[in-house]
């Protein structure tokens, strides 16, 4: 998180960097090589399945390490899917409609499951909220181009 204003002076870089942004977007990276299956790349998983299979034997024929490793990208997929799987009941007197209708026009739980699914992958969301003609509105922007400034 950025405290001061210096990146602004001229010659700087875009985006400043300081240690926690370097950290946060390693992490990022990381988690998104995770989540596209990208293991071996990560981790020095190659030594472990040697030892495996020097044990017993041609445990990589019968079975995929990709998949035994991965369950990344379905442990997101998944909370997201209890979250906003389904569009849920809303029960409301007077504000029923409102909200029928704003889920309508912006397509609110589509969003929000777009929006889980990143907080599962990187650890943050950002939800822009904008004004759309009038009508208030919001998408779901990745945290990877998301530098806080306090």
């Amino acid at each position: 998180m950025l405290t001061n204003l210096e990146w602004l002076n001229k010659g700087n870089t875009w985006p400043p960097m300081d240690n926690d942004t370097r950290y946060r977007f390693r992490k990022y990276e990381r988690n998104q090589k995770l989540y596209n299956k990208e293991n071996g790349e990560l981790y020095d998983y190659q030594e472990a399945f040697k030892r495996i299979e020097r044990v017993i034997g041609n445990f990589h024929d019968v079975i995929s390490y990709a998949t035994i490793i991965n369950y990344f990208r379905l442990i997101s997929k998944k909370t997201a899917d209890l979250l906003y799987g389904e569009s849920p009941l809303i029960q409301a007197d007077e504000q029923k409609e409102t909200i029928e209708q704003i889920n309508k026009n912006v397509n609110m739980f589509l969003k929000l499951y777009k929006s889980a699914i990143d907080i599962s992958r990187y650890g943050d969301s950002i939800l822009y909220v904008y004004d759309n003609n009038g009508q208030g509105d919001f998408k779901v922007v990745s945290p990877q181009i998301w530098i806080p400034i306090v």
